[in-house]
């Protein structure tokens, strides 16, 4: 984290979490830049990686939010530490949706492809920062009233990062030790993998039709329009509990079970994501994730596209045998055309 601070433009740093892997682990450092500083490392090939896809991946249709919601901050990976640190490239909503529907370990190679189904758009880096964006926006979890709401118009309104509020107090010991005063930090990543949604425009041709007044038939809102959107710093109480087992997705732990303990420091685990752990002391609190990358779900395989129809544009097929064809009639021998013969 000194070789970071030192070396990169940074404002803020942490340790985010470590995650395992086949053949070697990923060490991930989170920091906020400042407003000039430019993306080093591998930003840019990582993102047209994403785009386009080394193994003809899917093409993004969505676009990406810059500097806000899941690119809020920026992330680092090392293998071990003391190594070079690697930017990873921005996550894009296809690569969010995407890691929602596989389950894969992480091998320790940035740039290994991804096999899975559906076809992941890029590769592990791509992946992991997938992965990234999904525990950050679920289990970094902050005090009630540590962070301010965000007005409307301001920047953390629209996913950008919040600013604690000076005026807050902390809460006591007991009062940590319920549900109710515990907030989600980050917004929610609805069905695109936005934090907003994203309504494309209407094309020129459709917009003739409507000034022409002819009717067209309404189609019914999608399920990206009918989602209901948690607001900016919802309570973990509201958090739905886990569907197979029935547990509630956030347990309390405790340093000692005395009471009357001076120093007491508490921990909240998440059930959504074996590994993630805010620890909260008397001078502060932290978030931090160790483990595979994995969500607490239950893999369900998603079928294969449908079979496609036969070709209809042939005749079936018949039993009969095509007709004898006619012999070939002589040519005309020469002196025939002419008419008649001379004789000698």
């Amino acid at each position: 984290m000194r070789q970071l601070g030192g070396t990169k433009i940074v404002s803020k740093m942490k340790f985010f979490g470590k995650f395992f892997g086949i053949n070697s682990n990923y060490f991930v450092f989170e920091t906020t830049s400042e407003p000039a500083a430019e993306p080093e490392g591998g930003g840019e090939e990582g993102e047209e990686g994403a785009k386009k896809g080394p193994w003809g991946r899917p093409v993004e249709t969505i676009p990406v939010e810059a500097g806000i919601g899941p690119n809020a901050n920026t992330y680092w990976v090392c293998s071990r530490p003391g190594d070079e640190l690697y930017r990873l490239p921005d996550v894009t909503p296809l690569q969010i949706k995407t890691a929602r529907q596989i389950k894969k370990f992480f091998t320790g190679n940035l740039k290994a492809e991804v096999s899975a189904y559906p076809p992941f758009p890029g590769v592990e880096e791509n992946y992991l920062r997938a992965q990234i964006a999904r525990i950050s926006a679920t289990c970094e979890i902050a005090p009630k009233g540590f962070y301010k709401a965000p007005e409307e118009g301001e920047e953390g309104g629209e996913g950008g990062p919040l600013e604690p509020d000076e005026e807050y107090q902390p809460l006591a010991t007991a009062e940590l030790q319920s549900l109710e005063n515990w907030v989600h930090k980050n917004k929610y990543l609805n069905l695109q993998g936005r934090t907003t949604l994203f309504v494309p425009e209407k094309e020129e041709a459709e917009e003739a039709e409507e000034e022409e007044g002819e009717e067209k038939e309404e189609q019914p809102p999608s399920p990206e329009e009918l989602e209901e959107i948690p607001g900016a710093l919802t309570s973990i109480d509201t958090d739905k509990d886990l569907p197979q087992q029935g547990w509630k997705p956030w347990s309390l732990i405790t340093s000692s079970t005395h009471k009357s303990l001076k120093h007491q420091v508490l921990g909240l685990r998440s059930a959504i994501w074996p590994g993630a752990c805010t620890v909260v002391t008397p001078t502060g609190f932290s978030s931090v994730y160790i483990g595979w990358g994995m969500k607490h779900t239950p893999f369900v395989a998603p079928l294969p596209p449908p079979v496609l129809k036969e070709f209809e544009g042939l005749t079936p097929e018949s039993l009969e045998l095509p007709p004898i064809p006619k012999p070939p009639e002589p040519e005309a021998g020469e002196g025939e055309e002419g008419g008649e013969v001379d004789e000698e």
